[in-house]
């Protein structure tokens, strides 16, 4: 009877340092997710005051950048659209201007 006492103590400590890991893992990852998200949004508003400014309406960052991967992510969320020879304007602004 004591060795299935020990043996569920046991189980029951390592079940719950498995919890903790994997919410600080969990934590970690929406941190990671809210960080990436901030500096996405951080480079839309640069983007945006630029051309606001008169600094054309054509973005093009280098290809494989981490500007570039923003770029591509800011394609699915709709905050940015394709422009001929791989740059990146405002939806619905490449050919307005």
């Amino acid at each position: 009877m004591i060795i299935l006492n020990v043996v569920s103590t046991i189980v029951a400590l390592v079940g719950g340092f498995l919890g903790i890991v994997s919410w600080i893992s969990g934590r970690k990852k929406e941190k990671e997710i809210h960080q990436e998200q901030e500096d996405m949004w951080k480079l839309y508003i640069y983007i945006h005051n630029a051309f606001n400014k008169g600094n054309g309406n054509v973005w093009t960052p280098d290809t494989g950048s981490a500007d570039h991967k923003f770029a591509e992510k800011m394609i699915e969320k709709g905050w940015l659209e394709r422009a001929p020879m791989g740059g990146y304007c405002l939806p619905g602004t490449f050919l307005s201007s």
